[in-house]
């Protein structure tokens, strides 16, 4: 958020919602989605050409990567995806599927929990709150590659672009050896910088500050 004070122009980062899961049958909630634990990849956002998912689904086909891609979006009666369904023929490749918006908070976590890996695309926007909270639960990140990503991933994700093969090269990778130190970095940055505990004490300093 850009808060206009006296002093001038601030940014104030969105912070992580995380919800407790502790006693969740998470097994429940993966058998509903028909999904298996470090069984697939996932993806978790808005189904416009911004957020890169027909590169996403490209590469992917490409990847020999044996795991499904997950795709949470909106894509009932979104003429966008029309348009993807069209051009990517994704339908051909059996591990790429779609899932209609998850909007329950306990069983998005539970399926972001359970993902071999995250996949974030957006290209425009600042903080992103799906990004928050990917790198709070899920282990192994791998971003768009642009600076506000960056500045919230730091080195605790892998970066791809949209040039050709960058993606699928990475995918073909076995990761599984940096997946649990990428995963304590992805927290810590979160512990340390976007709790919300953290991002109210700014809004209340910046109030306080202003007002003296």
């Amino acid at each position: 958020s850009i808060l206009n004070m006296r002093q001038g122009k601030y940014v104030i980062a969105y912070g992580a919602s995380t919800v407790d899961i502790s006693k969740t049958d998470e097994n429940k909630i993966l058998k509903k989605y028909k999904l298996k634990k470090d069984n697939y990849s996932l993806f978790v956002g808005r189904c416009v050409p911004e957020n890169n998912i027909e590169l996403i689904i490209n590469e992917y086909k490409k990847s020999k990567i044996n795991k499904d891609l997950i795709i949470i979006s909106n894509i009932k009666n979104n003429k966008y995806f029309d348009i993807l369904k069209e051009k990517t023929k994704y339908y051909e490749d059996k591990r790429i599927k779609f899932i209609p918006g998850v909007y329950n908070k306990e069983e998005l976590t539970v399926i972001r929990k359970n993902a071999y890996l995250y996949l974030h695309g957006h290209s425009v926007g600042g903080t992103n709150p799906s990004l928050l909270e990917a790198l709070s639960i899920t282990d192994l990140n791998l971003l768009y590659d642009v600076n506000f990503n960056r500045e919230v991933g730091k080195d605790a994700c892998l970066y791809f672009t949209n040039k050709n093969d960058n993606l699928s090269s990475l995918l073909d990778k076995d990761l599984s050896k940096e997946k649990e130190s990428l995963g304590k970095k992805a927290k810590k940055i979160i512990k340390e910088n976007y709790t919300w505990d953290i991002i109210t004490k700014k809004y209340v300093d910046l109030f306080e500050k202003s007002f003296k």
